[in-house]
């Protein structure tokens, strides 16, 4: 009988997130400080092999499903080459990342023949002046052929990772929804929450969730859930405007904390 990882609460863990750097090419404004950071120095970092090893054995005990986050993890050199490691072990069925699309469009298809099999992007805005304001110098032009490689060589389902936040990006709710109509994209709205740097701060751009199905009524689009069938683990609500070919979520980490559905470790 194959063991597996359940916790104290019957919870069963066959999904393992993997941070390979903790850099990052962009200093969006709720994540990190304009400057003054201090990152771990390369020597630290996890080898490839090592993090390879450490998911031969996790997989000996029913984790199906990685995932490759940072910082940026593309930022890391020759990544690919840990996707390919990664997917030729034995009972790992699912290997997703999560990044800001700035590197992916040129190397999608690298990513895919290694084995990648989904991708998020985080996307705040769909204005490039805004974009770069949120970035603090991100190129939305990059990230846009990056979601357009993803499709192109079949990384589905594609999910856009939105923050929301009262008056800097909130007047695109309905932009972004539109972006659900007539493609498969899996637009997700986070709840904009307190960082460790940020004070109190959040509190002045924090919006709850219930804004964007307020705004599906305004725009008179009929929606309806879909439940949890995206694949992944994470605790998102999902939504489809009827007729529409993507769908969208809700990830309410401030208003509706998830931890009973949620099966991943925190501290």
């Amino acid at each position: 009988m194959e063991q597996r990882l359940v916790d104290k609460f019957g919870r069963v863990h066959d999904y393992l997130r993997i941070s390979v750097t903790d850099r990052c090419n962009l200093r969006c404004v709720y994540c990190m400080p304009e400057e003054g950071m201090e990152f771990e120095p390369e020597e630290r970092l996890l080898t490839f092999d090592e993090i390879a090893e450490t998911v031969r054995v996790l997989a000996g005990y029913g984790v199906r499903k990685l995932r490759l986050t940072g910082g940026e993890p593309m930022v890391r050199k020759n990544l690919e080459r840990l996707v390919a490691m990664l997917s030729s072990i034995p009972g790992i069925e699912d290997i997703a990342m999560t990044t800001n699309g700035i590197y992916f469009a040129s190397r999608a298809e690298k990513f895919r023949q290694a084995g990648l099999t989904r991708i998020n992007i985080s996307l705040d805005s769909l204005r490039a002046d805004r974009f770069a304001l949120i970035t603090r110098g991100g190129d939305i032009h990059r990230v846009l052929a990056g979601i357009d490689a993803a499709i192109r060589v079949g990384l589905e389902p594609i999910k856009l990772n939105v923050v929301l936040m009262k008056g800097l990006n909130d007047d695109e709710i309905e932009d972004f929804l539109k972006l659900t109509l007539e493609r498969n994209l899996h637009v997700r709205f986070i709840e904009y929450m307190p960082i460790g740097h940020d004070g109190e701060g959040w509190k002045s751009r924090y919006l709850p969730l219930s804004t964007v199905l307020e705004r599906c009524e305004r725009m008179g689009w009929s929606v309806e859930e879909t439940g949890k069938d995206l694949k992944g683990n994470g605790p998102s609500q999902n939504f489809r405007i009827a007729g529409a070919a993507g769908t969208f979520g809700l990830i309410h980490p401030v208003s509706d904390h998830f931890c009973e559905t949620c099966n991943r470790s925190c501290g």
